[in-house]
């Protein structure tokens, strides 16, 4: 259960790493939170293309969190299990090349 927003690590840009940087790593770990906004998702994918031409192994950590995604509120009573149709489109748009 989340009951902040706006983490550090969801203000992540492209402008705070290189492709020397990713190139230079054995594995390369994201979340699924890093697809849940529009300026994360389009830096872990820019990331995801950095790996992929370097021949750095990606990992996924689904991390499945509906309250991550907007998809319900942060309460206690607020559901937990809900439908991936919003999610999984976009996660494996980006992972599942």
């Amino acid at each position: 259960m989340f009951y902040r927003e706006n983490c550090a690590d969801m203000a992540v840009d492209e402008a705070d790493f290189d492709e020397a940087y990713i190139a230079s790593s054995k594995a390369l770990l994201i979340t699924g939170p890093h697809f849940s906004t529009e300026q994360v998702n389009r830096t872990s994918r820019c990331v995801l293309d950095y790996a992929g031409r370097n021949d750095v192994r990606t990992i996924l950590d689904i991390d499945y969190r509906p309250v991550l995604w907007g998809l319900t509120p942060a309460k206690p009573t607020a559901r937990r299990a809900l439908s991936r149709t919003k999610t999984s489109p976009r996660i494996c748009s980006a992972f599942c090349r």
